[in-house]
C-alpha cells in the first residue's frame, strides 16, 4: 500500500512546510499534499498560503515524492487556467503531479471571496466539466469544449505536462451514489476524507465505485481508492509529548486537545493499535493512505510513522 502525507497550509510558514516535505521525501513517502483553502481550517486567524503557488515552490524543494492539492476546488479557478497551472507544476516537478479535484464545500469561504456557491448538483456538474477541459488541454493541440458551465475555443496549452495524463482523484466526503461513479468513470480514483471513523461508510463508497468500474470494464489497477486520516502514534510517552506541545500552542489542556482530535476522527494509539484500526479499510479496498501526522512540525513523528507504523500495515489482496 502506498502512503503519503497531508499537511495543508493553515498555520504553517513556507519554511516549515518545506522542511516537512523534504523530510517526507527523504524518508520515502509516496506523496505529499496541501489543501485548497484561502482561510485556514480550524483557526481563521492563522496564516494560510495559496495552494498552487506554494506547491510550485515545494516541487523545487523536493526530488522524488509525488505532490498535489487534496482537493482543488473547481469553483476557485477557471478550468482552462487550472489546466495551465497543473501543466506548469508537472513541468516544474518533472512529472510528479497528482491532481486532486473536488466540488467544494466551504460556503463561508466561497462567499467571503466572492464565489457563487451553487447547488451540490451544479457544483458536481462543474467538476465533471473541469475534468474534461483539463484532460483535453493536457493532450490536444487546440482544445475546444462547450458545456453548461464552461467553454473553451481552440485553447492552446504549451508546454504540456511531462506525464501525458497526470492522475486525477476526486474528493468524496460522504457521497455514496454520484461521486464514486465520477471517481472511476471520469477520473482515476478518489480520496475519502470523512469515513476514517466509519468503516461501513467506506465500504459503501468502495462498493459503489466497484459497481461502476465493473460496469464500464475498467481494470482495478487503473483506479486508486484512498483515505485521509489524522494519526497520532508512538509510545505512550511519544503521544503525550506530541499532544503536550500541540496543546500548549493551542492554549488548551492536553485532555481537551486529545478530545478535539478524537472528535475529528483521529487515530490515536501505539503503531500496532493504529495498524489494527486501518486493517479493516485495507480489507475493504484501501490501497493508498494519506496521513495528516499530528505534530509533523516536530519532524520525528514522521520517523515513527515511517519506521514503526508503515511496516505493520497490511497489503490489499
Amino acid at each position: 500500500m502506498k502512503v503519503g502525507i497531508k499537511t495543508g497550509q493553515g498555520g504553517y510558514s513556507y519554511n516549515e512546510l518545506s522542511q516537512i516535505w523534504q523530510k517526507a521525501d527523504a524518508l520515502g513517502f509516496d506523496s505529499a499534499w496541501l489543501y485548497d483553502h484561502f482561510i485556514a481550517l480550524g483557526n481563521s486567524e492563522a496564516d494560510c498560503l495559496e495552494a498552487y503557488a506554494t506547491l510550485s515552490a515545494l516541487a523545487r524543494d523536493t526530488k522524488q515524492i509525488r505532490l498535489g492539492v487534496m482537493v482543488t476546488c473547481t469553483s476557485y479557478r477557471n478550468p482552462a487556467l487550472l489546466a495551465k497551472i497543473t501543466s506548469t507544476v508537472d513541468q516544474i516537478s518533472n512529472g510528479r503531479l497528482v491532481l486532486g479535484l473536488g466540488a467544494g464545500w466551504y460556503e463561508n469561504e466561497f462567499n467571503s471571496y466572492g464565489y457563487r456557491y451553487l447547488s451540490n448538483a451544479e457544483r458536481i456538474e462543474q467538476l465533471r466539466e473541469t475534468i474534461q477541459i483539463v484532460r483535453a488541454m493536457w493532450s490536444e493541440e487546440r482544445a475546444t469544449f462547450h458545456g453548461k458551465h464552461y467553454n473553451i475555443d481552440q485553447a492552446i496549452n504549451l508546454p504540456k505536462p511531462v506525464q501525458k495524463y497526470p492522475p486525477i482523484w476526486v474528493g468524496i466526503t460522504r457521497g455514496t451514489r454520484v461521486m464514486p461513479r465520477v471517481a472511476v468513470r471520469d477520473a482515476d480514483g478518489f480520496n475519502s476524507v470523512s469515513s476514517i471513523d466509519d468503516l461501513a461508510l467506506w465500504r459503501q463508497i468502495v462498493s459503489a465505485a466497484e459497481t461502476e468500474r465493473q460496469k464500464i470494464g475498467r481494470e482495478r489497477s487503473k483506479v486508486t481508492y484512498s483515505l485521509q486520516a489524522y494519526i497520532l502514534t508512538g509510545t505512550q510517552s511519544d503521544i503525550q509529548e506530541i499532544a503536550s506541545q500541540q496543546a500548549h500552542k493551542a492554549g488548551i489542556p492536553v485532555a481537551d486537545y486529545l478530545e478535539s482530535l478524537r472528535k475529528r476522527g483521529a487515530l490515536i494509539g501505539k503503531p500496532a493499535e493504529v495498524a489494527d484500526k486501518l486493517s479493516g479499510f485495507v480489507e475493504a479496498g484501501l490501497d493508498y493512505l494519506l496521513i495528516a501526522a499530528v505534530g509533523d512540525k516536530l519532524g520525528w513523528p514522521l520517523d515513527i510513522i515511517k519506521n514503526e507504523l508503515l511496516p505493520l500495515l497490511p497489503e490489499r489482496r
